[in-house]
């Protein structure tokens, strides 16, 4: 199994090689990268919301899709919320580009 980490792959095998301490890096850093897509996604929402008026004058904003984005916001509340929970990611933004020589990574336009 290969699984994408940002712009990179990282494969499965490899993953499993390395000793706790790596794997527990790797860990944090996948789930800051998680954290920030889900932030990203939590902004582009507020930002439709924040346009509800100007969107519902076309009938492009209407209950349907209030319902949509709604569910779209708990959801990814909820995961952020686990993601937070489970894991003090905090120290991962530091992390050197010597983590990057422990494994095996390809850039992922290189599948």
């Amino acid at each position: 199994m290969v699984y994408l980490c940002s712009k990179w792959i990282l494969k499965e095998a490899k993953f499993l090689s390395f000793d706790g301490s790596v794997k527990y890096g790797i860990i944090l850093f996948l789930k800051k990268e998680l954290i920030d897509s889900i932030e990203n996604i939590e902004r582009a929402l507020k930002q439709i919301d924040d346009q509800q008026y100007i969107l519902s004058i076309n009938n492009l904003y209407n209950e349907e899709l209030w319902g949509i984005l709604a569910d779209y916001s708990f959801e990814f509340t909820a995961a952020k919320s686990i993601l937070e929970t489970n894991c003090d990611t905090t120290w991962v933004s530091g992390l050197s580009p010597e983590l990057w020589r422990h494994y095996n990574v390809l850039p992922s336009h290189d599948k």
